[in-house]
């Protein structure tokens, strides 16, 4: 049975239509993934990808929605990141602000951020009022700096080779210095990695005064008794000098390479699973709606985009089906849906939050900064 031409004519044009649809498709498709961003500066208001093999997890714990860390990887108590902690996950929250002042470069979030992510806590223990060393200029004290040596002997309560002062400062004794050094730490980004530096602040005691401190806790500890502890422990270390400790060692060590290398590796676990997709000025406005699942009620958040919103999010799913994107406002994780497909749309839609007042908390803000500009 031979086609009449109309019909050939049809078809044809179908198939013409049909490639040219597909081309145009595969065109935008490989434009996208070509397409170079810069790093976003986090804002009031940022979608941040999260990586699925970071080793952390998202969960929403009393209706908002946490970052934090897992054992064995990344795990989840259902496909869509809510419910509690599994079984495997270790009771360590991400601290979301601190997290994106360090991809700001802000040197105090980063400072924060480090420290928390090393379990430095901040506890009874930690010194109220101790003078701050930076690492530069205890540099300069052990190189010969005789003004900063003698600071730096004053505020220790030691020379520089160990041998004990004459006299003991209980301010010294009981707060040592905080040493306050640079540290460099890695960051995602669309452009690939880069680098961020903050300082670090920490407490420093020398051992001798550590000593001293140990045997006053099981006494009261009044002048005469600090006084008699310490004449003690510092003659063990006079009549002895193998006794004294290596400050030339153990003081530079806390900012030491290997130390730095330390204290790096668990922010940086979490950054390079990290990044910051989208900030408020890349949303045109935002809207929720209320949705009746039965047993409760939820709530949706419908974000509109700008053109360039809308090819930052298609670009980061391109390839990351099955990783996350959390909504933070204010350095608060409001919601963390889980990608399904890539995200084409000039829309994002998260779903079923529980939080009335959350969502309605961020919706406003996003409309808000919108007016704004």
């Amino acid at each position: 049975m031979k086609l009449l031409s109309s019909t050939k004519i049809a078809i044809v044009f179908v198939l013409l239509l049909t490639a040219i649809i597909g081309g145009y498709q595969f065109a935008t498709v490989r434009m996208i993934a070509g397409a170079k961003f810069s790093p976003v500066t986090p804002g009031k208001v940022n979608v941040v990808g999260i990586d699925p093999d970071s080793g952390y997890q998202i969960i929403v714990a009393n209706q908002m929605a946490q970052l934090i860390q897992s054992e064995g990887g990344f795990e989840s108590s259902s496909g869509t990141g809510e419910g509690g902690a599994t079984s495997g996950a270790v009771k360590k929250r991400i601290p979301i602000r601190e997290m994106l002042g360090t991809f700001k470069g802000d040197p105090v979030a980063i400072g924060e951020f480090v420290r928390i992510m090393n379990d430095i806590k901040q506890d009874e223990t930690w010194p109220s009022n101790a003078p701050v060393w930076t690492s530069e200029n205890i540099d300069k004290a052990f190189a010969g700096d005789q003004v900063l040596a003698k600071e730096l002997e004053h505020d220790i309560n030691l020379k520089l080779d160990g041998t004990p002062l004459p006299s003991v400062r209980p301010a010294a004794l009981y707060n040592g210095i905080f040493v306050n050094f640079p540290i460099t730490l890695t960051v995602a980004s669309p452009t690939g990695s880069r680098q961020v530096v903050g300082r670090v602040e920490l407490p420093f005691r020398p051992s001798l005064l550590k000593v001293v401190e140990g045997r006053l806790a099981k006494k009261n500890a009044d002048e005469a008794t600090i006084i008699g502890y310490y004449a003690e422990e510092a003659r063990k270390e006079i009549d002895n000098p193998s006794r004294r400790e290596n400050l030339r060692q153990t003081l530079p060590f806390v900012y030491s390479e290997a130390r730095l290398k330390e204290l790096r590796r668990a922010p940086e676990q979490v950054l390079k699973g990290a990044q910051v997709v989208i900030n408020e000025t890349h949303i045109t406005g935002a809207e929720s709606r209320e949705v009746d699942t039965g047993d409760k009620k939820r709530y949706d958040i419908k974000m509109r985009l700008t053109d360039e919103g809308r090819k930052r999010l298609w670009k980061y799913s391109m390839d990351r089906v099955g990783s996350y994107v959390m909504l933070v406002v204010d350095g608060i994780a409001v919601a963390a849906p889980r990608i399904s497909h890539q995200l084409t749309q000039d829309e994002l839609t998260l779903r079923g939050m529980e939080d009335q007042v959350l969502m309605r908390d961020a919706v406003d803000a996003m409309n808000q900064l919108v007016k704004k500009d």
